[in-house]
Parts: C-alpha cells; structure tokens; sequence
C-alpha cells in the first residue's frame, strides 16, 4: 500500500496528540529571548515557549524559570504557551475556550491588565476593555462575556483577585521581586497569613 503524505501528516499529528499529554510543565534555564517567546534549556533540550508580552519583559538570559505549559497543535505546528502559576494557565484555557479566541489572541487579552481587570470586564460586559485587543471584534467580545460568565464561578473571580492584590504579592514586589515572580512563588504556599505566606515564598523564588 502506497504511503502518502497525507498519511504522513495525519500520523505526526497523532504523535504531537500524544506529546500534549507529557509536556505539562517545564522547569530550566533562558538559553534565549526572541520578541514572542523564549527558548527554555532542561535537561540539554531547547523548548520554544510563547509567554506574555509583559512577562517577556521581566526575563533575560540565563534566568531559571518554571512554567506551567499549554501545548496547542495544529498540521503545521507545536507550540508551547508558558505560564507562571497554574491560575493562570486555567484561566487562559477557559479564554482559548471561546470560539474565536486563539491562544496567541489568548495571551494578548491577558497582557491588558491584571486578571482583576480582565474578569472585572467580563462580569461587567464592558466591550471596550476587550476590543482593545488586536484580533478582538465586538462580536468576538460579546461572546467572551457571554461563555465565560457561565464558566467563571464567583469562588475562581474571588481567587485569582484577592491572590493578584494580596498583601504578600506588595511584601515581595516591596523586597524587589517581580509581580510574576510573586504570583508563582505564592501560588505554592500553604499559609494563610500574609507574614507567613512572604517567609514560605521566599523559599520559592
């Protein structure tokens, strides 16, 4: 039997089908920056990871990182998105989650503000925040408001607001470590006083 292309194609995309579900979280070092992601070195491989704009911003080479990953793939492509805290991974899976709104799309919304922004928008289906977005129509807006109102709970708003303004997010950005860097140390703690949630993340960053 003839063994075509397209034959080819199907079979390397059922292969990365099965990569998605070992790739979920990668620990190493900045081997390089370009201007939408940077290459992560673990383990003597080179991982192409897409990160925010923002948090683009706050690293440099040789820095360690851990990131929580989401895997997108497509016929033509692989791609790795990186987030500091798996809050925030949820919440940008519940955003890819809108017809329309794809993971590059995904990672812009997210650059437009904190999370308290962007929830704050979606609850007060304010469209203007979200067409600032390059990609975003009104008509895509209207649908983020829409699906995501239903798939937000009130107990993930609460969550991922109160930990963005926290009192030890401000203790640690005070002692001179980045937002980012706050979050994902904090997202690992166990304490639920601020003083002792700052002393259990130090050990974290």
């Amino acid at each position: 039997m003839a063994f075509s292309t397209k034959n080819a194609i199907i079979i390397n995309v059922k292969l990365l089908h099965n990569c998605t579900h070992v790739i979920a979280y990668l620990k190493g070092t900045i081997q390089s920056q370009l201007s939408t992601c940077v290459i992560v070195k673990t383990n003597n491989v080179g991982y192409k990871v897409y990160l925010k704009p923002t948090e683009l911003l706050e690293l440099k080479k040789d820095d360690d990182v851990e990131l929580y990953i989401h895997p997108h793939i497509k016929e033509d492509a692989f791609d790795l998105f990186g987030f500091k805290t798996t809050e925030e991974l949820s919440f940008f899976e519940k955003l890819i989650s809108v017809s329309g709104i794809g993971p590059k799309t995904g990672l812009a919304l997210l650059s437009t503000g904190t999370t308290k922004d962007i929830l704050t928008a979606i609850q007060e289906k304010n469209t203007a925040f979200l067409t600032e977005v390059p990609g975003i129509g009104k008509k895509t807006a209207h649908r983020v408001i829409l699906e995501l109102q239903d798939k937000l709970s009130d107990e993930d708003i609460t969550h991922m607001a109160t930990l963005e303004n926290s009192d030890a997010v401000h203790a640690l950005v005070g002692l001179g470590y980045s937002k980012s860097e706050a979050l994902q140390a904090l997202s690992k703690v166990t304490a639920k006083n601020p003083e002792k949630q700052v002393k259990e993340a130090l050990q974290y960053i």
